[in-house]
């Protein structure tokens, strides 16, 4: 969490993907708990929902192979969501 705080602080822009989305949120003042939903497992569809320069353009959505009972309830300041699904919110 310290080495997230660290790059935060020396505004270099960093991604997190499942347990590293996770981290991120914690370490910048987020919130993470246990999702209502219960469990996510299988493969999942999730949205682009802020397109970024590095990502492909014609590709709006997204298809990962998930094991995961947490998510990301409050997200923290400065931080943008690139995609997300109905189960949960991904930053």
């Amino acid at each position: 969490m310290r080495f997230i705080a660290d790059l935060y602080q020396a505004d270099k822009i960093f991604i997190g993907i499942c347990f590293g989305h996770q981290l991120i949120a914690k370490a910048l003042g987020g919130k993470v708990e246990k999702s209502e939903k219960g469990w996510g497992i299988g493969i999942h569809s999730s949205q682009i929902v802020d397109r970024q320069t590095w990502m492909k353009e014609n590709v709006e959505t997204v298809d990962l192979i998930v094991s995961y009972q947490d998510q990301i309830s409050q997200v923290p300041r400065d931080t943008k969501v690139l995609s997300s699904n109905d189960f949960v919110l991904l930053v």
